[in-house]
């Protein structure tokens, strides 16, 4: 997968978690615990629900219901998609572009504090995304932090103050159907990267070996 690697932090992105209803006149989004309530997620994502025919989306959903499992160590925040229409990057010589994204922090909520951490996440997700599907030139992921005021936690406003990261997919396609088929490729290749991520987090690293 081709992966943006250059790390930075969106300071317009901040916000708190959980956060509140948005305020946009169209598709306005509301905050849901998925791990609180993950029979939400096929319910309640309202970019989401219009494609869940196609199989993008529903490999979107089986990503969602398993990085917000009970005995998982991670979380997500939020997401936003929007379907293929005319691609305007040269560099993709497709004529369809369909591009969302996806929020997630650590369930440990004290450990978002650390910005060492964070940026370890950061690039664990970049290293495992880049070895999947090297082949594969059709779709690209972007990856930034986000200043997030974790509420639930003790302490004065600036005590509370971590890091989210927020990763932006775009796939490409010659047509509609071949977009899509290459956003359920690029989705299963994100799936088998947070795979990777989590199991990294329990200390079951990736290997490289001499060819």
């Amino acid at each position: 997968m081709l992966v943006v690697s250059y790390y930075e932090i969106q300071e317009s992105a901040s916000r708190s978690h959980p956060w509140g209803k948005t305020t946009y006149t169209e598709n306005a989004g509301e905050y849901f615990s998925f791990r609180e309530r993950p029979e939400l997620i096929r319910e309640v994502l309202e970019d989401f629900k219009p494609f869940e025919s196609q199989d993008a989306i529903q490999k979107f959903y089986e990503l969602l219901e398993w990085l917000n499992r009970d005995d998982g160590v991670l979380e997500t925040n939020d997401c936003f998609f929007r379907p293929p229409a005319e691609n305007p990057d040269d560099q993709f010589q497709l004529t369809r572009k369909t591009h969302g994204r996806i929020e997630f922090f650590i369930r440990k909520l004290d450990a978002n504090l650390s910005a060492e951490a964070v940026h370890w996440l950061y690039r664990m997700m970049s290293l495992y995304l880049q070895v999947e599907r090297p082949d594969f030139h059709c779709g690209i992921f972007d990856i930034a932090a986000a200043r997030t005021d974790y509420i639930e936690l003790p302490g004065e406003r600036e005590e509370r103050i971590g890091l989210r990261l927020c990763i932006y997919f775009n796939a490409y396609g010659n047509g509609d159907t071949n977009a899509w088929d290459n956003l359920e490729i690029a989705i299963q290749g994100l799936f088998n990267a947070f795979k990777g991520l989590e199991a990294a987090i329990h200390g079951d690293f990736l290997k490289f070996r001499q060819p």
